[in-house]
């Protein structure tokens, strides 16, 4: 059976339960290194990434309105 963990596109952090942690934590903690098959890594962004994009997009929004 292959593992699948959620892991963030961006910071490459794995969501365990609700917490995004560190790549390798995950990787110590699950000796996914010794699992015949490799882990399955499903794309998602995490909530720190996502509210960097947030923010990002704002102020560039805000920025075109200063200038128009």
């Amino acid at each position: 059976m292959v593992r699948t963990f959620k892991a963030c596109s961006i910071c490459l952090r794995v969501k365990v339960g609700s917490t995004w942690i560190e790549a390798e934590q995950v990787i110590r903690a699950n000796r996914t290194h010794e699992l015949a098959a490799v882990p399955r890594l499903d794309p998602a962004v995490c909530d720190v990434c996502a509210d960097e994009i947030l923010s990002r997009r704002a102020a560039a929004h805000d920025e075109l309105l200063a200038a128009a």
